[in-house]
């Protein structure tokens, strides 16, 4: 699968605001007040800007833990660290 980018220049306000160009919020169909993320490389060169979830989304993902919760009866913080466990393991015959 090919990707390509596109590729706008903005700059940073003297209240530290940065304006998405409209043809990026367009493509990417941002909407006023909805959330970013704001990821920043260990080397700080590269940032990356991620859409947030909405409540919407949050919502269902929190129905869908309940309801894993009642079909499995299991302890979802002690499944979480098993499957944490699995994984390392995994890495660990990986190498």
């Amino acid at each position: 699968m090919l990707y390509t980018m596109a590729s706008e220049t903005t700059r940073l306000s003297s209240k530290g605001q940065v304006v998405i160009p409209v043809e990026v919020r367009r493509r990417l169909g941002l909407i006023p007040g909805e959330e970013l993320r704001i990821e920043v490389g260990s080397e700080a060169e590269r940032t990356i800007v991620l859409r947030g979830q909405t409540k919407d989304e949050v919502d269902a993902l929190i129905e869908k833990g309940y309801a894993w919760l009642q079909k499995t009866g299991l302890d979802m913080v002690e499944a979480l660290h098993a499957e944490r466990r699995k994984a390392r393991r995994r890495e660990r015959r990986r190498r």
